[in-house]
């Protein structure tokens, strides 16, 4: 889960935004002065150097702060860069065994019956694979799943009687 952090600056008094910028992994912060912080950041569409200039302590506080959450996003950026890769490397040793396993079936199949299909084996690993890829495609509507299957075994009975 990626979270987005943003900074917003308003005028004093007034309220009105000034600038409402998201925070990025490569944004610069630098103290400038002692009463001063200068950092780089997204007006619009396109990147500019801010200055704001305040306390001494409200400086250090701003750009402590503003760095802590430069490091949270360069850190979830990072774990979801080893998740992903992580994720290319099972998917291409699961499609590979997939294939190898749908070859030495088809292949029995033929030998047995000379038919092509190969939903008649027991192979659960397979099917499991089936069911998480259908479930991780439909994560929105987990409630609508169980009334399609209740709905498939209600229209089996029916059939069947």
């Amino acid at each position: 889960m990626i979270y987005l952090i943003f900074i917003v600056m308003r005028l004093d008094k007034a309220f009105r935004v000034i600038l409402n910028s998201p925070i990025f992994s490569q944004m610069t912060v630098e103290r400038a002065t002692d009463r001063s912080v200068r950092f780089g950041a997204q007006d619009e569409s396109h990147l500019r150097i801010f200055v704001i200039k305040a306390s001494a302590n409200d400086c250090a506080n701003l750009c402590k702060e503003l760095q802590s959450r430069i490091q949270i996003i360069e850190r979830q950026q990072s774990s979801s860069n080893i998740n992903t890769a992580a994720k290319n490397d099972t998917n291409e040793l699961d499609s590979s065994s997939t294939s190898n396993s749908i070859n030495r079936i088809r292949k029995r199949s033929h030998s047995k019956n000379d038919s092509d299909t190969e939903d008649n084996t027991n192979d659960l690993s397979k099917k499991s694979k089936l069911i998480e890829t259908y479930r991780d495609g439909n994560k929105d509507s987990s409630d609508d799943d169980d009334d399609s299957v209740e709905s498939t075994k209600t229209g089996e009975q029916e059939t069947n009687s």
